[in-house]
């Protein structure tokens, strides 16, 4: 429990205990000051104790909830949790006022009649009357309406543990497609890659060794990341470029990426893998005729206190109206659409312009999060 919550709770309780011992020694039951401020600090103690607790057990869970859901359930709570301890504050009035042959001792019904001024006098001076009257002297009216107030907590809480943990399996089912999305990267590229390092072995041992200490980065960055769903764009762009060299190491001067991204946005968090589906999708699906040379321009600009991200080639495009391919679960563009989808809900940030034999362009909106 927090240390604001120990005040709450400990400051009522020093003045509700200072007032009683004001008006059973100092003062005779009455009107007093002393009993009307220990009364309300004494009432004052008991919500605040009820609530230090609730909150602590609900207040996160609470977060799973829409804001206005959030409002009208602490409303719920914090009324029935007031009213429910004012009325257990009446049946123990209907307690001291009972002729419990128990209570008739002097000593112990001074206790109980105290107690019950304390609570009383400071709302209706006449409390204490009315719980004198017969028609009040019933523990069982007292007890129905204190479990009213405690169903009706009761249930509030119930509904809050059912929807925290309705949530926490969404994040749970979210989180493992978000990592099996992640980890659809073409398996092709593998084998193509280690192909390729193998036929410099021979030629140009030296170049091998890089291109292979370049795919370890490649993986090692893909495992070390597994378990993140957002990276910065400084650690998303040496990814990508690491990708990017591995393929020209395939493709030598045929395949030529130009990078433009602004300095001023290497903090930003960006979903992992951003880049490398776009330059996949480029080369496998843009770039039909392998001996004519493919250019790939990448932007990163700041956007709306986010980011622009546009990936942009000048490859063999394709007709708008035709995007079926582009649906299939397995497809680049389709798996990072619905990464997107997943970590920032189903705002369109995915945005495809292109036309046959002019290129394409695939434009990104990435909103502003917090550090990962």
């Amino acid at each position: 429990m927090s240390k604001k919550w120990h005040i709450w709770i400990l400051v009522p309780l020093g003045l509700a205990v200072v007032a009683s011992l004001a008006a059973l020694f100092l003062e005779p039951l009455g009107q007093s000051w002393a009993t009307r401020f220990g009364g309300v600090f004494f009432y004052l103690m008991i919500v605040a104790a009820v609530l230090a607790l609730l909150q602590r057990s609900l207040g996160k869970k609470l977060q799973s909830l829409p804001p206005l859901q959030q409002w009208v359930v602490r409303t719920l709570i914090y009324a029935g949790a007031m009213v429910s301890t004012l009325w257990v504050i009446y049946l123990l009035q209907v307690l001291a006022f009972l002729p419990w042959p128990a209570l008739q001792q002097a000593f112990q019904r001074r206790v109980w009649v105290l107690l019950a001024q304390l609570v009383s006098r400071p709302f209706n001076p006449g409390a204490g009357d009315l719980f004198a009257d017969p028609r009040w002297q019933s523990i069982g009216a007292a007890l129905l309406f204190v479990s009213l107030g405690v169903a009706l907590i009761s249930v509030l809480i119930s509904y809050v543990q059912v929807r925290w943990q309705e949530s926490r399996h969404r994040q749970a089912r979210q989180q493992a497609e978000l990592t099996a999305l992640r980890a659809q990267m073409n398996p092709h590229f593998l084998f193509n890659t280690l192909n390729t390092i193998a036929s410099f072995i021979r030629q140009d041992p030296e170049r091998a060794e890089k291109l292979l200490i370049e795919l370890s980065n490649l993986f090692r960055y893909l495992f070390q990341q597994a378990g993140q769903e957002m990276v910065s764009l400084e650690a998303e762009v040496a990814f990508a470029r690491r990708y990017v060299a591995l393929l020209q190491a395939r493709f030598a001067d045929r395949l030529r990426v130009h990078w433009q991204v602004d300095s001023s946005l290497a903090g930003l968090v960006v979903p992992g893998l951003l880049f490398q589906p776009l330059i996949e999708n480029a080369v496998q699906h843009g770039w039909p005729d392998r001996q004519r040379p493919l250019e790939i321009w990448i932007e990163a600009q700041p956007h709306k206190q986010g980011a622009l991200v546009r990936v942009r080639d000048n490859g063999c495009g394709f007709d708008p109206d035709r995007r079926k391919p582009l649906r299939q679960p397995n497809h680049a563009l389709s798996n990072l659409a619905e990464r997107l989808r997943l970590l920032y809900g189903d705002r369109k940030l995915l945005e495809i312009n292109s036309r046959p034999g002019q290129g394409t362009q695939i434009t990104i909106q990435i909103p502003e999060r917090a550090q990962p």
